[in-house]
């Protein structure tokens, strides 16, 4: 160790004999005051948690008490707090789930009116749609109708006014027809060639003969006559 270095270590151990050497009798009745001070300090606030403590456990123990007499009274059935408490618990949710249902009632009606209006429209609709069609049909049944008459008015005009003249036609009548049904099963009228034959043979057992070429066909519509007469057509 250098000079300078056991110099400065003999000055500071020297410092510390000189400060230990200054404290006063005084100072150091004062520090033990400090100390048995804060001991009792400590101790009262020991005294104070254990006394709060057993106080706790007293209050604990008396709640105990009066929740044990309690369960007693309820079980015994001398208290009727419980029983009451029950009712009041069971009228408040009654009313909760009756107002529930209740407003479920409403939302239903509501929409159940909506579903009568709905229908009593599509009621009156389906009425329209249905008077129109009834007076569609009968336009179209007017319409056949006067299709048909003037078909048969058509007909007649028709056969007034072919290529031969009336003053040489004959009508026969009494002859008669034969109709068959074909394979989609609808019924056919007499062909002409058949009506001509059936004349032929008619007048050949008369022992007539005539000088003309012969026409021969049936007249009206084979719905409104089952015997239809024969028209013969004679021109030169």
């Amino acid at each position: 160790m250098s000079n300078a270095s056991k110099r400065k270590h003999i000055g500071s151990s020297s410092s510390e004999l000189d400060s230990s050497v200054q404290i006063t009798p005084d100072k150091q009745n004062t520090r033990q005051k400090k100390k048995k001070g804060k001991r009792l300090n400590q101790e009262k606030a020991l005294v104070e948690i254990e006394t709060e403590s057993i106080m706790a456990d007293h209050q604990i123990k008396e709640e105990l008490k009066a929740i044990n007499e309690k369960l007693t009274n309820i079980c015994s059935g001398s208290d009727s707090s419980f029983k009451q408490m029950i009712v009041d618990i069971i009228n408040q949710t009654k009313q909760e789930f009756m107002k529930s249902v209740e407003k479920k009632i409403e939302v239903l009606k509501s929409k159940l009116f909506d579903k009568e209006t709905e229908k009593d429209e599509l009621k009156l609709k389906i009425e329209h749609i249905e008077q129109e069609l009834k007076e569609k049909a009968d336009q179209e049944k007017q319409t056949q109708k006067q299709t048909i008459e003037l078909c048969e008015t058509s007909f007649g005009q028709i056969n007034a006014l072919e290529q031969y003249g009336r003053r040489n036609n004959i009508r026969i009548f009494g002859i008669p027809e034969e109709t068959h049904i074909n394979n989609n099963g609808k019924i056919e009228a007499e062909t002409s060639e058949i009506t001509a034959q059936k004349v032929i043979n008619l007048l050949n057992g008369k022992n007539k003969r005539s000088r003309f070429e012969n026409i021969r066909h049936r007249h009206c519509p084979q719905a409104r006559e089952k015997q239809r007469w024969i028209c013969q057509a004679n021109y030169s």
